[in-house]
């Protein structure tokens, strides 16, 4: 059972979930070049995307660890955990909205490292509240991030 299994923050299915990857991980992890991978992880700044983010880290990948707002407690965070724990890891700023933003993040990627070899597109948008209530803007936004990455 993975780690997080003890938190109480954290739901059951990202527990599941961090057990897979774990599995996985341990399973790759006998490939020698393992170090040499490169992860790029969205929506790093909770949650699934935070918690994947570490356990890639934690598995000798270096990885990238993309939010929006990197100026956020999320970010502060994992970067703590990152230099506490040693761990391969850098925070950057991403918002999957924006073709600029992406393309700026992906070239920073490809400059720094010259590859990518896992991405995990964790991005979301939380919109919460009565149907009726809510505006047009408000779902299409909920949309284009969650269903037009």
């Amino acid at each position: 059972m993975h780690p997080a299994a003890d938190s109480k923050e954290i739901p059951n299915e990202v527990v599941w979930l961090l057990s897979v990857l774990d599995h996985i991980l341990v399973v790759e992890g006998n490939n020698k070049s393992m170090s040499e991978k490169v992860a790029f992880v969205t929506g790093s700044s909770s949650g699934m995307g935070y918690e994947t983010s570490l356990t890639l880290a934690r598995n000798g990948f270096h990885t990238y660890a993309s939010m929006r707002k990197v100026e956020g407690g999320g970010s502060k965070q994992i970067m703590d955990i990152a230099k506490n724990e040693n761990l391969p890891l850098q925070v950057i700023q991403l918002d999957v909205n924006n073709d600029k933003s992406v393309t700026e993040a992906i070239n920073r990627i490809a400059k720094e490292k010259g590859r990518i070899d896992i991405v995990v597109n964790n991005a979301g948008h939380d919109l919460m509240g009565a149907l009726e209530e809510t505006s047009i803007d408000e779902i299409k936004a909920q949309f284009e991030t969650n269903l037009a990455q």
